[in-house]
């Protein structure tokens, strides 16, 4: 969405859409060099969002295929600090279950895709919901006395954002040099709705490990 949340499936016909994950997503070779290819500086999470936004930003179109099938192991890669491998669904006892690191930089990754791609107007919109957002997590698990989830994801999400701006920075200006694009036709492709919200009312209170 928005607030660079992607959430659960996808509307059931054929069309125009922002985003699709890695594991599902078809380029030909040419575009994909054009616009920069994976971004290595997000490790992994979010880096499908990145790409296909800065497809949009240079005018590329991004189609769904409902005849396509694809088998994809989500979370695979995502282990807790007990060694549990996690899928990040309902597993078990109807929890969302996900790794610390997972959220981690999930929600780094997210900050750096917001603060590249977006143009300065609108991040003058976006940012404030979404850092307002940011306190009224950290406040939750406060609340639920899991301080160090908030060190752990949160903090540690910011210091890196800090620590990194000037890379960060460099990279926008390189983006932003290549858009073709408003931010106002790529947002029509986007979910209204902010996607935590959703997500945390289609599948619950998140247990971290």
């Amino acid at each position: 969405n928005r607030f660079g949340y992607f959430g659960y499936g996808y509307p059931g016909k054929p069309g125009k859409i922002f985003y699709s994950p890695s594991s599902s997503l078809f380029l030909k070779k040419q575009i994909f060099d054009t616009v920069g290819g994976f971004d290595e500086s997000y490790f992994m999470y979010k880096d499908d969002v990145d790409l296909c936004w800065r497809l949009h930003l240079q005018d590329y179109k991004i189609e769904q295929v409902p005849e396509a099938i694809v088998h994809h192991k989500g979370g695979g890669v995502s282990i807790a600090k007990d060694g549990t491998i996690l899928n990040p669904r309902k597993i078990k006892d109807k929890r969302y279950i996900v790794s610390v690191e997972r959220r981690y930089l999930g929600e780094r990754n997210t900050i750096y895709t917001l603060l590249k791609n977006y143009s300065s107007f609108t991040l003058l919109i976006i940012m404030p919901i979404y850092l307002l957002i940011n306190i009224g997590e950290m406040l939750f698990f406060l609340l639920m006395m899991r301080p160090k989830i908030i060190k752990d994801v949160y903090l540690k999400s910011y210091l890196y954002i800090l620590k990194n701006i000037g890379m960060i920075l460099k990279k926008r200006q390189i983006v932003q040099r290549k858009r073709k694009v408003s931010d106002l036709k790529i947002l029509k492709f986007m979910e209204k709705k902010i996607g935590k919200f959703s997500a945390f009312k289609a599948i619950g209170i998140p247990e971290i490990k």
